[in-house]
């Protein structure tokens, strides 16, 4: 089991990560002027139970967005959770 903190949350899922004592993963998101958006996960998720963390306030599409796309990267990286 691994917490994954959205940019949104990153400090919550510090504080929850080290009173848990579960390990912590790192969350690469950036936006592009094109719009685009880049999203990377640094460590491994295969098999992995992961725990999502992202705050959903404003701006909410924005950040409801990235939770949508941290997800479906898990879910494509075969996290099992």
């Amino acid at each position: 089991m691994r917490i994954l903190p959205g940019t949104s949350s990153t400090e919550l899922g510090l504080n929850i990560a080290s009173n848990l004592k579960i390990p912590l993963l790192e969350l690469e998101f950036k936006y592009f002027v094109s719009g685009e958006s880049y999203l990377r996960i640094n460590g491994s998720v295969e098999n992995q139970e992961i725990i999502v963390i992202q705050n959903t306030s404003p701006p909410q599409e924005k950040n409801l967005m990235e939770l949508l796309l941290i997800a479906s990267t898990l879910n494509e990286l075969g996290a099992i959770r």
